[in-house]
């Protein structure tokens, strides 16, 4: 069956299973315990996490909490936060936001938010940036992995980076083309601005020549705007092939019968192989502010408080990440 008829027939299947991840409505789960990692130097052991993770030092009273708002993969996360240091804790200040990662950056850009949880800005919200005369400060505080997902029915468990490519590419159209049955390939893709897909675009294809025009209107009957999207549809379409971060798909899709992850040239995102930098696509996860934020601002006092110890519960807790602290950086309006 062609990929648009098979999308034809389950759309309101997906329709209404999208609504139970939707980025509007915050769920904090209960984080999992355990999980060896051994990291490389440059990471912070990531310790066991049980219910009700609390922050290492607690912040003075009457200090405000800053608006936040974030990418759907770190919603639960930045709720935590919330829940932790408003809701049951000494601070006052709203409630945050998850407008997904390229509203999240231009709203702070406009200044209506303090602290942004996602990705660092595109060429195109550089642009708005160079607009506003507006420079960000950035810190990378995890290391999270882009993961590749298919449905269970289908018996192909491993790819190679350049099988994944000519999928992508279209070169390869059958699973048969790379040991599976004779099936044709059901290919999915995020919009253009999602977080998700400007990883796939950046790690699948780091040093490529040969990069599809994901907008040139090839993909768009494959073309998915929500993070829960994509993922409903891999689970609902055999030998299917789709791409998310790994905290998202373990915070909202970790107990589902009908996803599988393939492994990449080999090797799979588990934690430890993110930890020891084997498996060939980890993203980073980053924590933005205004470059002009004031030093008593509720931005500033965020931004440097969420490190090291302070950050690893929430971490280690509510993501599938690694927690990694690191200078900030400055991203300077052109």
């Amino acid at each position: 069956m062609k990929p648009i008829r098979r999308i034809a027939m389950i759309l309101l299947i997906c329709m209404l299973s999208v609504s139970l991840v939707s980025c509007s409505r915050f769920t904090p789960r209960t984080p999992d315990v355990g999980g060896d990692v051994s990291p490389t130097p440059s990471t912070i052991a990531p310790t066991p996490s049980a219910p009700g993770v609390q922050p290492v030092e607690k912040p003075e009273e009457n200090l405000t909490f800053p608006q936040l708002d974030s990418s759907t993969a770190r919603k639960d996360m930045v709720y935590a936060l919330y829940s932790d240091l408003v809701l049951n804790g000494p601070m006052t200040g709203p409630e945050p936001l998850c407008s997904t990662t390229h509203y999240a950056i231009t709203n702070l850009i406009d200044g209506t938010v303090d602290v942004v949880f996602a990705l660092l800005p595109t060429e195109e919200e550089q642009a708005y940036m160079d607009q506003k005369g507006v420079e960000l400060e950035a810190r990378c505080y995890a290391n999270d992995a882009l993961i590749i997902v298919g449905n269970v029915e289908n018996p192909v468990d491993n790819l190679t980076s350049e099988q994944l490519r000519d999928i992508y590419r279209r070169k390869i159209t059958n699973w048969k083309e790379v040991g599976g049955p004779d099936a044709e390939i059901n290919v999915f893709i995020r919009d253009s601005q999602s977080g998700s897909q400007r990883m796939f675009e950046s790690l699948v294809w780091d040093g490529q020549q040969d990069v599809p025009d994901f907008q040139d209107g090839t993909y768009e009957e494959m073309e998915f705007r929500e993070m829960g999207e994509i993922i409903n549809m891999v689970e609902a379409t055999p030998y299917s092939i789709g791409y998310s971060f790994l905290t998202y798909v373990d915070g909202e899709f970790g107990a589902s019968p009908y996803l599988k992850t393939f492994a990449i040239d080999g090797v799979y995102p588990s934690e430890e192989n993110i930890a020891n930098g084997s498996y060939p696509f980890i993203s980073t996860a980053w924590m933005l502010i205004r470059a002009d934020a004031p030093a008593d601002s509720p931005a500033r006092w965020m931004f440097d408080w969420f490190t090291y110890d302070n950050a690893k519960p929430y971490i280690t807790g509510y993501t599938s990440s690694i927690p990694s602290t690191n200078d900030p950086i400055l991203l300077k309006a052109r």
